[in-house]
C-alpha cells in the first residue's frame, strides 16, 4: 500500500477519504508522545495536497517529527479529531482527519480539462 512505510506516521485510505496513525510506527519510536500540533490553517474546511505539512508529533523530549499529507491524500477536510489519544498510538491507528468526498461536478470538472480540442 502506498505510504504505508515504516518510517511514516501516517497512512491515507483512499477508500474511506481517512487518514489514519500506524501503530507500528509509534511502538518502533518508543518514546511517549505528549501532542500533536496542527499547522497553521489545518481545519475542517482546508484544502491539503500531498506532501504538505499538516502536523507535528510532539514527543516527551520536546522533539517534534512533522506529518505531512501522503500521496492521494488530496482534497477539503471535513472532519478533525479533537480527542486523540496520545498515550494509545503504539497499540491502535487512530484517525487524524477525514477528507470530503469530491462531488460530481468537481471531478467532471477535473476531466474535462484533461481534454483539448485539436
Amino acid at each position: 500500500m502506498p505510504g504505508d512505510q515504516s518510517d511514516s506516521s501516517v497512512v491515507y485510505e483512499a477508500a474511506n477519504r481517512e487518514l489514519k496513525t500506524r501503530k507500528d510506527y509509534f511502538a518502533q519510536v518508543d518514546k511517549p508522545v505528549i501532542g500533536i500540533e496542527w499547522g497553521k490553517g489545518i481545519d475542517v474546511g482546508a484544502e491539503i495536497r500531498p506532501g504538505q505539512l499538516l502536523a507535528e508529533i510532539v514527543w516527551d523530549d520536546a522533539s517534534k517529527t512533522p506529518i505531512e499529507a501522503p500521496s492521494k491524500c488530496t482534497g477539503r477536510i471535513e472532519w478533525k479529531n479533537g480527542q486523540i489519544e496520545y498515550e494509545w498510538l503504539h497499540t491502535e491507528s487512530q484517525v487524524l482527519l477525514r477528507l470530503a468526498v469530491r462531488k460530481k461536478a468537481e471531478r467532471r470538472k477535473r476531466t474535462d480539462s484533461n481534454f483539448s480540442i485539436q
